[in-house]
């Protein structure tokens, strides 16, 4: 974390000199994601408005999950009623690009959803969590989102064990169990498959 934090601090005044003021708001994200994740939430705020400020007018496609991120943050610091502004935003930025036509990436809904879950579940609200996860979760299934599928079992497993729901819980856990596993074998296949592809590439030099 503090290698990717030097390297993208060292990256920021890059897309000022080539004019991609967009790719700024980016690495601001990424700088501002990964200080949240070590609870550096001050920081992490100020980088993160600052991210959502250039991509509201520079990389409007960036600006929900951007969003998120920022709630999330602010979530740390306990700001609730800022968090909920951010959530209510990005909201009505995915309604928006709906109604106009540019129906939003399902990564860009899911990212909102699932850090909605996450949020929710850190200040107690329980049900909203297994509302907005319960919804995500029939949104990855029905894109194969298989990346956000992980989190959200296992986020509704925390939730449901949490309502005294077990049996819920338990089928949550069971199913982050056996995709984990799926993506373990499948990793590994592919591991053995580099390795093989390899051996033959060079057996058949000599």
């Amino acid at each position: 974390n503090d290698r990717a934090i030097v390297t993208y601090e060292q990256a920021l005044p890059a897309p000022a000199r080539s004019g991609r003021t967009d790719l700024a708001a980016l690495v601001m994200g990424n700088i501002a994601r990964i200080r949240s994740s070590r609870s550096e939430y001050l920081p992490a705020v100020s980088m993160g408005r600052k991210a959502v400020e250039i991509a509201r007018v520079h990389q409007p496609s960036i600006v929900t999950n951007l969003l998120a991120d920022l709630a999330e943050a602010y979530m740390g610091l306990a700001d609730h009623q800022k968090a909920a502004e951010c959530f209510a935003e990005a909201r009505r930025v995915l309604a928006q690009r709906s109604e106009e036509g540019s129906e939003p990436s399902h990564a860009a809904q899911l990212g909102v959803m699932v850090a909605e879950g996450r949020v929710a579940i850190r200040r107690g609200a329980l049900d909203d969590a297994i509302g907005v996860l319960q919804a995500a979760l029939d949104m990855s299934e029905r894109t194969d989102s298989r990346e956000y599928e992980l989190e959200i079992n296992d986020l509704l497993a925390t939730a449901f064990k949490r309502c005294g729901r077990y049996e819920e819980a338990l089928d949550s856990r069971e199913r982050y169990d056996a995709q984990h596993r799926q993506m373990f074998t499948h990793a590994a296949d592919l591991r053995l498959r580099t390795l093989q592809v390899a051996h033959e590439t060079a057996t058949a030099r000599h």
